[in-house]
Protein backbone atom coordinates (compact mmCIF):
# COMPACT_ATOMS: atom_id res chain seq x y z
CA UNK A 1 0.00 0.00 0.00
CA UNK A 2 1.21 3.92 -0.29
CA UNK A 3 1.99 5.72 2.50
CA UNK A 4 -1.49 7.60 3.91
CA UNK A 5 -1.90 9.60 7.14
CA UNK A 6 -2.37 7.46 10.24
CA UNK A 7 -5.94 6.99 11.22
CA UNK A 8 -7.10 6.67 14.64
CA UNK A 9 -3.24 5.64 16.05
CA UNK A 10 -2.28 6.60 19.28
CA UNK A 11 1.02 5.21 20.41
CA UNK A 12 1.03 3.51 23.99
CA UNK A 13 4.48 4.11 25.99
CA UNK A 14 5.29 0.30 27.91
CA UNK A 15 5.09 0.29 31.20
CA UNK A 16 8.28 -0.50 33.72
CA UNK A 17 6.31 -1.79 36.73
CA UNK A 18 6.44 -4.74 37.82
CA UNK A 19 2.79 -6.42 36.71
CA UNK A 20 -0.16 -5.85 38.87
CA UNK A 21 -2.38 -8.70 40.51
CA UNK A 22 -5.61 -8.95 38.39
CA UNK A 23 -7.75 -8.08 41.04
CA UNK A 24 -5.63 -4.97 41.84
CA UNK A 25 -6.31 -4.38 38.02
CA UNK A 26 -10.13 -4.83 38.32
CA UNK A 27 -10.12 -2.35 41.69
CA UNK A 28 -8.20 0.17 39.77
CA UNK A 29 -9.19 -0.16 35.88
CA UNK A 30 -6.71 2.12 33.62
CA UNK A 31 -8.26 5.57 32.49
CA UNK A 32 -9.66 5.92 29.35
CA UNK A 33 -8.09 6.19 26.54
CA UNK A 34 -8.18 9.45 24.53
CA UNK A 35 -10.56 9.78 21.95
CA UNK A 36 -8.67 8.79 18.25
CA UNK A 37 -8.10 11.47 15.89
CA UNK A 38 -11.10 10.84 13.79
CA UNK A 39 -10.54 9.87 9.68
CA UNK A 40 -9.91 12.29 7.18
CA UNK A 41 -12.32 9.93 4.78
CA UNK A 42 -15.17 9.99 7.93
CA UNK A 43 -14.80 13.65 8.11
CA UNK A 44 -15.23 14.24 4.49
CA UNK A 45 -18.42 11.74 4.33
CA UNK A 46 -22.06 12.86 3.75
CA UNK A 47 -23.50 9.94 5.97
CA UNK A 48 -27.01 9.83 7.92
CA UNK A 49 -28.99 11.31 9.56
CA UNK A 50 -29.21 14.28 7.36
CA UNK A 51 -30.20 18.16 9.21
CA UNK A 52 -31.94 20.53 6.70
CA UNK A 53 -29.72 23.06 5.12
CA UNK A 54 -32.04 25.44 7.20
CA UNK A 55 -29.60 24.41 10.39
CA UNK A 56 -26.10 25.33 9.09
CA UNK A 57 -25.36 28.38 10.72
CA UNK A 58 -21.43 29.97 10.76
CA UNK A 59 -22.49 31.20 14.64
CA UNK A 60 -21.94 27.64 15.79
CA UNK A 61 -18.16 26.58 16.38
CA UNK A 62 -16.77 24.83 13.25
CA UNK A 63 -16.57 21.42 15.61
CA UNK A 64 -19.98 21.43 15.68
CA UNK A 65 -20.76 22.18 12.30
CA UNK A 66 -17.83 20.02 10.80
CA UNK A 67 -19.37 16.71 11.97
CA UNK A 68 -23.18 17.22 10.88
CA UNK A 69 -24.77 16.26 7.27
CA UNK A 70 -26.62 18.74 5.71
CA UNK A 71 -29.75 18.10 3.14
CA UNK A 72 -30.91 20.86 0.99
CA UNK A 73 -34.12 20.97 -1.34
CA UNK A 74 -33.79 21.53 -4.99
CA UNK A 75 -36.82 21.15 -7.17
CA UNK A 76 -37.97 17.30 -6.22
CA UNK A 77 -35.01 15.68 -5.04
CA UNK A 78 -32.73 16.28 -2.23
CA UNK A 79 -29.07 17.24 -2.29
CA UNK A 80 -27.21 16.11 0.41
CA UNK A 81 -23.95 17.79 1.44
CA UNK A 82 -20.89 18.23 4.32
CA UNK A 83 -19.51 22.26 5.03
CA UNK A 84 -16.43 21.68 6.55
CA UNK A 85 -14.43 24.77 8.32
CA UNK A 86 -11.55 25.31 10.68
CA UNK A 87 -12.59 28.93 11.95
CA UNK A 88 -15.98 30.53 12.84
CA UNK A 89 -15.90 33.33 10.82
CA UNK A 90 -16.60 33.74 6.79
CA UNK A 91 -13.78 32.85 4.41
CA UNK A 92 -13.87 32.36 0.64
CA UNK A 93 -15.81 28.75 -0.27
CA UNK A 94 -14.33 26.11 -2.53
CA UNK A 95 -16.83 23.63 -3.70
CA UNK A 96 -16.05 19.56 -4.48
CA UNK A 97 -17.98 17.67 -6.63
CA UNK A 98 -16.54 14.37 -6.70
CA UNK A 99 -16.63 11.69 -10.13
CA UNK A 100 -19.87 9.76 -11.17
CA UNK A 101 -20.69 6.43 -8.92
CA UNK A 102 -18.10 8.02 -6.13
CA UNK A 103 -18.62 10.17 -3.25
CA UNK A 104 -17.61 13.26 -0.79
CA UNK A 105 -15.16 10.92 0.83
CA UNK A 106 -12.88 11.60 -2.62
CA UNK A 107 -11.54 14.48 -1.64
CA UNK A 108 -10.03 13.27 1.99
CA UNK A 109 -6.57 14.04 0.66
CA UNK A 110 -7.22 17.70 -0.29
CA UNK A 111 -8.46 18.72 3.17
CA UNK A 112 -4.71 19.99 4.42
CA UNK A 113 -4.37 22.01 1.78
CA UNK A 114 -7.25 23.84 1.31
CA UNK A 115 -8.76 24.00 4.95
CA UNK A 116 -6.45 26.74 5.58
CA UNK A 117 -7.37 29.45 3.39
CA UNK A 118 -11.01 28.04 2.21
CA UNK A 119 -14.54 26.84 3.41
CA UNK A 120 -15.27 23.60 1.87
CA UNK A 121 -18.53 22.51 0.92
CA UNK A 122 -18.55 18.84 -0.48
CA UNK A 123 -21.42 18.10 -2.27
CA UNK A 124 -23.23 14.51 -3.08
CA UNK A 125 -24.18 15.92 -6.16
CA UNK A 126 -25.77 11.78 -7.23
CA UNK A 127 -27.34 11.90 -3.69
CA UNK A 128 -26.07 8.44 -2.56
CA UNK A 129 -26.71 9.28 0.89
CA UNK A 130 -30.58 9.75 0.95
CA UNK A 131 -31.26 6.05 -0.17
CA UNK A 132 -34.01 8.34 -2.43
CA UNK A 133 -34.44 6.75 -5.68
CA UNK A 134 -34.13 8.83 -9.02
CA UNK A 135 -36.85 9.39 -11.17
CA UNK A 136 -36.65 6.51 -14.52
CA UNK A 137 -35.52 8.97 -17.17
CA UNK A 138 -32.61 10.19 -14.83
CA UNK A 139 -31.32 13.02 -14.09
CA UNK A 140 -30.19 15.26 -17.19
CA UNK A 141 -26.45 16.70 -16.93
CA UNK A 142 -27.66 20.80 -17.40
CA UNK A 143 -30.22 19.90 -14.20
CA UNK A 144 -27.47 18.05 -11.96
CA UNK A 145 -24.91 21.71 -12.39
CA UNK A 146 -27.90 23.73 -11.68
CA UNK A 147 -28.44 22.14 -8.68
CA UNK A 148 -24.81 22.64 -7.68
CA UNK A 149 -25.31 26.70 -7.42
CA UNK A 150 -29.00 26.26 -6.12
CA UNK A 151 -27.23 24.60 -3.01
CA UNK A 152 -25.45 27.41 -2.88
CA UNK A 153 -27.97 29.93 -3.06
CA UNK A 154 -29.70 27.95 -0.24
CA UNK A 155 -26.62 29.11 2.02
CA UNK A 156 -26.76 32.72 0.65
CA UNK A 157 -22.74 32.01 -1.29
CA UNK A 158 -22.82 34.58 -3.59
CA UNK A 159 -19.66 33.37 -5.27
CA UNK A 160 -17.16 29.49 -4.84
CA UNK A 161 -14.85 27.95 -6.47
CA UNK A 162 -15.68 25.22 -8.33
CA UNK A 163 -13.60 22.04 -8.02
CA UNK A 164 -14.46 19.10 -10.04
CA UNK A 165 -13.32 15.15 -10.67
CA UNK A 166 -13.90 13.53 -13.96
CA UNK A 167 -17.89 14.34 -14.60
CA UNK A 168 -17.63 16.51 -11.43
CA UNK A 169 -15.25 18.31 -13.75
CA UNK A 170 -17.60 18.21 -16.28
CA UNK A 171 -20.09 19.89 -14.31
CA UNK A 172 -17.82 22.22 -12.81
CA UNK A 173 -17.45 23.33 -16.51
CA UNK A 174 -21.33 23.68 -17.55
CA UNK A 175 -22.15 25.51 -13.83
CA UNK A 176 -19.40 28.20 -14.70
CA UNK A 177 -20.42 28.56 -18.22
CA UNK A 178 -24.33 28.86 -17.10
CA UNK A 179 -23.40 30.83 -14.41
CA UNK A 180 -20.38 33.14 -14.56
CA UNK A 181 -21.03 35.23 -11.78
CA UNK A 182 -21.00 32.84 -9.14
CA UNK A 183 -17.95 30.55 -9.99
CA UNK A 184 -15.12 32.82 -9.30
CA UNK A 185 -12.51 30.01 -10.08
CA UNK A 186 -11.96 26.17 -12.04
CA UNK A 187 -10.10 23.60 -10.18
CA UNK A 188 -10.57 20.51 -13.04
CA UNK A 189 -9.08 17.01 -12.37
CA UNK A 190 -9.13 14.68 -15.03
CA UNK A 191 -12.13 16.29 -16.04
CA UNK A 192 -14.73 14.81 -18.61
CA UNK A 193 -15.15 17.92 -20.53
CA UNK A 194 -16.06 17.04 -24.21
CA UNK A 195 -18.15 14.38 -25.53
CA UNK A 196 -16.60 10.70 -26.15
CA UNK A 197 -16.54 6.73 -26.70
CA UNK A 198 -18.35 5.13 -23.63
CA UNK A 199 -16.49 2.11 -21.90
CA UNK A 200 -17.80 -1.08 -22.77
CA UNK A 201 -19.94 -1.40 -19.05
CA UNK A 202 -21.34 1.93 -19.27
CA UNK A 203 -22.58 0.42 -22.64
CA UNK A 204 -23.74 -2.33 -20.87
CA UNK A 205 -25.88 -0.02 -18.71
CA UNK A 206 -27.38 2.07 -21.31
CA UNK A 207 -29.69 -0.97 -22.38
CA UNK A 208 -33.00 -1.62 -20.91
CA UNK A 209 -33.48 -4.27 -18.91
CA UNK A 210 -29.65 -5.56 -18.97
CA UNK A 211 -28.43 -3.00 -16.90
CA UNK A 212 -30.97 -2.92 -14.30
CA UNK A 213 -30.13 -7.38 -14.19
CA UNK A 214 -26.37 -5.96 -14.16
CA UNK A 215 -27.36 -3.72 -11.30
CA UNK A 216 -28.96 -6.35 -9.07
CA UNK A 217 -26.62 -8.52 -9.05
CA UNK A 218 -23.01 -7.13 -9.11
CA UNK A 219 -21.45 -6.80 -5.60
CA UNK A 220 -20.69 -3.76 -3.92
CA UNK A 221 -16.75 -4.82 -3.84
CA UNK A 222 -16.90 -6.17 -7.70
CA UNK A 223 -18.20 -2.33 -8.31
CA UNK A 224 -15.78 -0.65 -6.52
CA UNK A 225 -12.72 -2.93 -7.14
CA UNK A 226 -13.24 -1.56 -10.84
CA UNK A 227 -13.30 2.16 -9.66
CA UNK A 228 -9.50 1.72 -8.48
CA UNK A 229 -8.06 -0.17 -11.31
CA UNK A 230 -9.60 2.28 -13.56
CA UNK A 231 -8.85 5.18 -11.74
CA UNK A 232 -5.23 4.72 -10.10
CA UNK A 233 -2.09 3.49 -12.36
CA UNK A 234 -1.42 1.33 -9.03
CA UNK A 235 -4.15 0.44 -7.20
CA UNK A 236 -2.59 -0.53 -4.27
CA UNK A 237 -2.54 3.02 -3.50
CA UNK A 238 -5.93 2.98 -2.24
CA UNK A 239 -6.60 4.11 0.74
CA UNK A 240 -8.39 1.07 2.89
CA UNK A 241 -10.91 3.61 4.29
CA UNK A 242 -11.48 4.94 1.15
CA UNK A 243 -12.65 1.29 -0.19
CA UNK A 244 -14.82 1.09 2.40
CA UNK A 245 -16.52 4.25 2.03
CA UNK A 246 -17.21 3.44 -1.42
CA UNK A 247 -18.46 -0.25 -0.68
CA UNK A 248 -21.03 0.93 1.72
CA UNK A 249 -22.10 3.73 -0.62
CA UNK A 250 -22.57 1.23 -3.60
CA UNK A 251 -24.76 -1.86 -1.15
CA UNK A 252 -27.97 0.01 -1.60
CA UNK A 253 -29.49 -0.81 -4.85
CA UNK A 254 -31.38 2.92 -5.27
CA UNK A 255 -27.66 4.09 -5.24
CA UNK A 256 -26.59 0.89 -8.08
CA UNK A 257 -29.61 2.32 -10.14
CA UNK A 258 -28.63 6.43 -9.96
CA UNK A 259 -25.26 5.22 -11.12
CA UNK A 260 -27.15 3.57 -14.24
CA UNK A 261 -29.46 6.23 -15.03
CA UNK A 262 -26.49 8.37 -14.97
CA UNK A 263 -24.50 6.52 -16.93
CA UNK A 264 -27.61 6.49 -19.70
CA UNK A 265 -27.81 10.14 -19.22
CA UNK A 266 -24.15 10.84 -20.54
CA UNK A 267 -24.00 12.56 -23.68
CA UNK A 268 -21.95 11.14 -26.59
CA UNK A 269 -22.77 13.26 -29.67
CA UNK A 270 -21.41 16.53 -29.78
CA UNK A 271 -24.74 18.03 -30.52
CA UNK A 272 -26.05 16.83 -27.10
CA UNK A 273 -23.67 19.56 -25.96
CA UNK A 274 -22.72 21.77 -28.21
CA UNK A 275 -23.97 24.60 -25.39
CA UNK A 276 -20.97 23.78 -23.42
CA UNK A 277 -18.52 22.39 -25.36
CA UNK A 278 -17.79 26.09 -27.25
CA UNK A 279 -16.26 27.37 -24.43
CA UNK A 280 -13.23 29.35 -25.35
CA UNK A 281 -15.11 32.57 -25.12
CA UNK A 282 -17.00 31.78 -21.74
CA UNK A 283 -14.49 30.55 -19.26
CA UNK A 284 -12.72 33.48 -18.00
CA UNK A 285 -12.26 32.30 -14.49
CA UNK A 286 -8.74 31.19 -13.50
CA UNK A 287 -8.76 27.90 -14.21
CA UNK A 288 -6.19 24.91 -13.06
CA UNK A 289 -6.21 21.59 -14.81
CA UNK A 290 -4.68 18.76 -13.12
CA UNK A 291 -3.81 15.32 -15.34
CA UNK A 292 -3.09 12.13 -14.72
CA UNK A 293 -1.82 11.29 -17.81
CA UNK A 294 -2.05 7.17 -17.30
CA UNK A 295 -5.62 8.15 -17.53
CA UNK A 296 -7.60 4.87 -19.42
CA UNK A 297 -11.05 6.04 -18.60
CA UNK A 298 -11.46 9.91 -20.52
CA UNK A 299 -9.72 10.40 -24.12
CA UNK A 300 -6.26 11.64 -23.55
CA UNK A 301 -6.72 14.84 -25.92
CA UNK A 302 -8.66 16.61 -22.86
CA UNK A 303 -5.93 18.65 -21.21
CA UNK A 304 -4.57 19.72 -23.90
CA UNK A 305 -8.10 20.70 -25.52
CA UNK A 306 -8.84 22.54 -22.94
CA UNK A 307 -5.63 24.26 -22.81
CA UNK A 308 -5.93 25.85 -26.13
CA UNK A 309 -9.72 26.68 -25.58
CA UNK A 310 -9.77 28.37 -22.13
CA UNK A 311 -7.60 31.12 -21.74
CA UNK A 312 -5.00 31.32 -19.14
CA UNK A 313 -5.17 27.95 -18.22
CA UNK A 314 -2.52 26.46 -16.17
CA UNK A 315 -1.95 22.94 -16.79
CA UNK A 316 -0.07 20.23 -14.51
CA UNK A 317 1.02 16.78 -16.28
CA UNK A 318 1.22 13.40 -13.61
CA UNK A 319 3.01 11.33 -15.88
CA UNK A 320 2.62 8.38 -13.43
CA UNK A 321 -0.95 8.86 -12.20
CA UNK A 322 -4.40 7.48 -13.31
CA UNK A 323 -7.69 8.99 -13.54
CA UNK A 324 -8.30 10.32 -9.78
CA UNK A 325 -5.03 12.15 -9.28
CA UNK A 326 -6.26 13.47 -5.88
CA UNK A 327 -7.09 10.13 -4.34
CA UNK A 328 -3.84 8.37 -5.96
CA UNK A 329 -1.39 11.14 -4.98
CA UNK A 330 -2.53 13.72 -2.43
CA UNK A 331 0.95 14.72 -1.65
CA UNK A 332 1.46 15.96 -5.03
CA UNK A 333 -1.79 17.25 -5.99
CA UNK A 334 -2.62 19.05 -3.00
CA UNK A 335 0.31 21.54 -2.87
CA UNK A 336 -0.82 22.76 -6.47
CA UNK A 337 -4.75 23.16 -5.41
CA UNK A 338 -3.23 25.16 -2.38
CA UNK A 339 -0.76 26.96 -4.61
CA UNK A 340 -3.64 28.14 -7.19
CA UNK A 341 -6.33 29.16 -4.23
CA UNK A 342 -3.81 31.47 -2.49
CA UNK A 343 -4.21 33.78 -5.92
CA UNK A 344 -7.92 33.01 -6.57
CA UNK A 345 -11.15 33.95 -4.17
CA UNK A 346 -9.72 35.80 -1.73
Amino acid sequence: MGSHPTIGHMSTAESSSVRQPHTDTFLHPAAPSPPATPSPIEQCTVAPPLRPAEEFSYDDPPEKTNAVSYVATVGRRRVPFKFLRSGSKRRPVLVFLHGMGLTTASYWGMLPHTLRTHDLLLMDWSDFATGDYWPRHGMPLPQLAADVVAVTAALNIDQFILAGSSLGGGLSLMAAIDHPQRVSGLILLNPAAYPQRLPGFYKLCRIPLIGEFAMRILPADRLTQAVFRTGYADPRRAHPDLIKAYESAMRPLANRLKLMHLIRALPTRPAQLAHYTQIADRIRQPTLVVWGQRDGLVDGSTPHRLKQDIKGLRLELLPDISHLPHEEAPEAVGPLVGEFLTGVGR
